[in-house]
């Protein structure tokens, strides 16, 4: 799985996703496409893919389809993110989580992900490609992409008005 930037005079014109055949994987390279369409910079597209890459391959691994990716499938999603080795250099001293594989990917990388993740169903949504009623996300993240405990403290609130801290 890779992603490919399509130049035309050094100017990035065009970014895809192509899977391990060299095969685009469209609904993606179809997202990415609308986001440049709406002004997006190439280096915007380029992190889009970068990260809807691990969607991609999590739904292969699992071999699902994007219309299998429900609510309960996206608890799945951010155990398996939070679990994944990073493959890059940690840009900061720090603590960090380490494991027998090497680095686990950061709380903001995780975050990032699961942003542009719910970002590409609320577009499938609209764009009648996903079966769904509705983002798949959109009752596991608030506004600040982390879960939210009601103010008594029992569980996760999966509202789709979530309990913020003040």
């Amino acid at each position: 799985m890779r992603v490919v930037k399509f130049s035309q005079g050094g100017i990035v014109r065009r970014v895809a996703l192509l899977d391990d055949a060299d095969e685009e994987v469209v609904l993606v390279t179809r997202f990415l496409t609308h986001l440049s369409d709406s002004g997006y910079s190439a280096n915007t597209l380029c992190a889009y893919a970068y990260d809807l890459r691990h969607l991609v391959v999590f739904l292969d691994r699992r071999a699902m389809t994007w219309a299998e990716f429900t609510p309960v499938v996206a608890l799945e999603f951010l155990g398996y993110l939070r679990r994944l080795p990073s493959r890059r250099p940690a840009q900061r001293l720090g603590l960090t989580v380490a494991t027998e594989q090497g680095r686990l990917l950061s709380g903001a990388t995780v975050q990032r992900v699961l942003a542009a993740t719910s970002s590409f169903f609320e577009w499938a949504v609209a764009a009648e490609e996903y079966a769904g009623a509705e983002n798949p996300h959109g009752r596991l993240l608030t506004r600040r992409g982390a879960w939210s405990y009601p103010v008594n403290g029992w569980g996760p609130h999966l509202d789709s008005n979530p309990v913020l801290p003040a």
